[in-house]
């Protein structure tokens, strides 16, 4: 298989060095003109007394068109000349015997010509760039994911510490606690100190302990008074919110007062802030 591949690539060499000496035998009255690819100075035109060749062949990965004369001493052994002997991979090989008959086109051999190189697009420093852009974003997403996670972390124990050195935010640990339930924790717990005051019911210092209507009546809406929120309530924001709301839902005027809409949603944002459900 070695020596059948030396010869094929023997044989192109053979018919290059042919076509460059014009191939050309000896001239007389019944020479034949064929074409000529190396014969600049003859019109690309050359006689001989052989045949016309002409040759497409792979040599090096590049592809080579060849038109020439073949002497008649050289067309051996006779009836298969070596000179038009055909390659499947290499070369595609015509011999011929009338004026010009190799201006004929071949058909390219089936060998793989060599893909011509194309310099590379990027250099160098673009390749580290490219490699490196993609991990550094990685590297700095890992490293916010990780801030952020310290940061609830932090967030987390430090709201931990304060609920366990205050005293008045125990009642606020138990998850099962309602809003109801922290406003009255809140609301008898007096100054945090947990010494709960005594429960007082609404006006109880204005009418007797079992007020008629008529009574209730003259309190309420004929002098416009409302029950007394205690000030120590604007130290808890839950007690200050709720105690807001009850002035605003007090009002003399209808018109004036709260919605149910509005004291759902103050509601709904105060569970949010407490942590408690409502």
């Amino acid at each position: 298989m070695a020596e059948s591949a030396g010869a094929s690539s023997f044989f192109p060499l053979v018919v290059l060095l042919l076509a460059g000496s014009g191939g050309s035998g000896p001239r007389g009255v019944q020479a034949l003109l064929c074409a000529c690819t190396s014969c600049l100075q003859a019109n690309y035109t050359c006689e001989t007394d052989g045949a016309c060749m002409v040759s497409i062949f792979n040599l090096d990965g590049m592809e080579h068109h060849v038109r020439t004369c073949i002497p008649k001493v050289e067309l051996v052994p006779a009836g298969k000349p070596f000179y038009c002997l055909s390659s499947e991979d290499l070369r595609n090989t015509h011999c011929c015997y009338t004026d010009y008959c190799n201006r004929i086109d071949l058909r390219v051999p089936s060998g793989h010509l060599k893909e011509p190189e194309h310099p590379s697009m990027w250099g160098p420093v673009e390749l580290v760039g490219i490699i490196a852009g993609p991990v550094f974003l990685l590297f700095l997403i890992i490293i916010i994911v990780f801030l952020v996670i310290n940061y609830h972390q932090r967030v987390y124990h430090n709201r931990q510490r304060l609920d366990m050195e205050d005293p008045s935010c125990e009642m606020c640990l138990s998850k099962d606690k309602t809003l109801q339930d922290l406003v009255y924790d809140l609301s008898t717990s007096g100054s945090g100190s947990g010494v709960h005051e005594e429960y007082q019911l609404p006006y109880y210092d204005l009418v007797p302990s079992d007020p008629s209507i008529e009574e209730m009546r003259k309190v309420v809406c004929d002098q416009k008074l409302r029950p007394n929120i205690p000030n120590w309530w604007q130290s808890y924001e839950a007690l200050r919110v709720m105690g807001k709301m009850m002035r605003e839902c007090w009002y003399a005027n209808g018109a004036a007062r709260l919605t149910a809409l509005r004291i759902k949603k103050t509601l709904s944002q105060l569970s949010v802030q407490e942590d408690v459900k409502i």
